[in-house]
């Protein structure tokens, strides 16, 4: 299927994408090497969320009132939920004031595999733990919400 494929690079270092070149960044599967997987798709999506959340909580953006309203807008047009007004207020305040201690992560690739699709995991794309157990998994979470871990 050659022409539902698009081949796309870009070079090193700092992009400044527009929305659509933002998706196929996140979007992409099938890249050679390390690029080509699952996880390095999420450190993908991460590294977009990030460059969002920072542009977004950027002196520029939150001092301008005109920036401010255009994203409410684009934000009600784009999103549902059924937060009330006083509730997404006391949010954005609550992000605004946690916005230089906001952390996120993806799980590091060498805690799992992928095996060939079996009968064993229902035939589905899955991940299991390189070593059968979950247990360094889970020490590896409990270490990223624990600050002094980190």
């Amino acid at each position: 299927y050659r022409c539902r494929y698009e081949v796309i690079r870009y070079d090193v270092g700092r992009q400044i994408m527009d929305g659509e070149t933002a998706l196929k960044f996140v979007r992409s599967r099938n890249a050679e090497g390390d690029e080509g997987t699952d996880l390095a798709r999420a450190v993908r999506q991460e590294k977009v969320i990030v460059a969002i959340k920072e542009k977004i909580l950027s002196p520029k953006i939150l001092l301008s009132p005109k920036k401010i309203s255009g994203i409410l807008r684009v934000a009600r047009e784009s999103l549902e939920t059924d937060i009330d007004a006083s509730a997404g207020a006391i949010l954005a305040r609550r992000t605004l004031q946690a916005k230089d201690g906001m952390k996120t992560d993806v799980l590091p690739e060498e805690f799992l595999i992928n095996p060939p699709k079996s009968v064993q995991y229902d035939s589905l794309y899955v991940f299991i733990p390189k070593d059968g157990d979950w247990e360094e998994l889970h020490e590896w979470v409990d270490c990223q919400l624990d600050k002094e871990c980190n």
